[in-house]
């Protein structure tokens, strides 16, 4: 019977010492491959670099954007300044007479209404220069006055 057990011990030693040698192989594989090849590295490199083209891209056009609303709010807060200022004329002041009347950032033009005699019409319009795309725009805000408001 101790033949046997010998016999079984054996293969034992025999299967164990294959397994740590099949371990030991395995983990010299493994630190061998353990860090990143070249092409993974540039591909990965190259994701990176678009992603990064995207963002910056996204960022200038928000820029943009901004910069293009906030200059349009300050046009249109100057074009209603100026005719709040000249609805506080007289109807028959100078500023008030028919034609078109230079501002320093763009003019603003009074006509009389073809439906209403004692009418007129005042339409003010800003320029600017967007410096971002070098175009000019331009905002226009009208209003009526009557000379039954404006009496002396």
């Amino acid at each position: 019977m101790e033949s046997k057990y010998e016999e079984r011990f054996d293969s034992l030693e025999l299967f164990e010492e294959s397994d740590a040698q099949y371990m030991q192989a395995d983990q010299k594989k493994k630190q061998l491959s353990a860090g990143f090849t070249l092409a993974e590295v540039i591909i990965a490199s190259m994701i990176l670099v678009l992603a990064l083209a995207a963002m910056i891209t996204s960022f200038t056009m928000a820029k943009r954007s901004v910069s293009l609303a906030n200059n349009l709010l300050s046009a249109s807060d100057r074009a209603r300044t100026v005719l709040e200022y000249l609805k506080s004329h007289d109807y028959d002041d100078s500023d008030l007479s028919v034609g078109t009347h230079i501002l320093p950032d763009g003019f603003y033009t009074v006509s009389n209404n073809p439906a209403f005699q004692t009418t007129k019409d005042i339409t003010v319009t800003i320029k600017w220069r967007e410096p971002a795309t070098a175009k000019t725009q331009t905002v226009s805000m009208s209003t009526s006055i009557t000379r039954v408001l404006h009496n002396d």
